[in-house]
């Protein structure tokens, strides 16, 4: 598939922030630091479209990246970085137990 057209992040701290239009949705989940942002700017062929850090953890919320206006690939903030508040952290998990993508990801693993 060529990608041809990649929007601006939708950024979401709350369920009622998430795009509301039905694409599907592509979860990009794994610990911190393991390059989540930068296998999203290889899949879209962009270089800072998903902004990279050294440091672990700089991703705080769910970035909904809109390709060819046919699905979202969508960044999280990465789980197991030491320093994480644990409350930022459990409601983080909190946002993905609404996600309905999500659960369809972990159920068909």
């Amino acid at each position: 598939m060529e990608v041809l057209n990649v929007e601006e992040p939708v950024i979401a701290v709350r369920v009622s922030q998430y795009p509301e239009d039905k694409k599907n949705e592509f979860l990009c989940l794994g610990r911190s630091n393991v390059g989540k942002s930068s296998f999203i700017n290889t899949i879209v062929n962009r270089k800072n479209i998903a902004r990279t850090s050294s440091k672990p953890g700089k991703t705080t919320t769910l970035n909904f990246y809109q390709v060819n206006k046919e699905f979202y690939i969508v960044d999280v903030p990465g789980y197991g970085y030491a320093a994480t508040n644990r409350e930022i952290w459990y409601n983080d998990r909190r946002i993905f137990k609404n996600k309905t993508i999500f659960k369809t990801c972990i159920s068909s693993s």
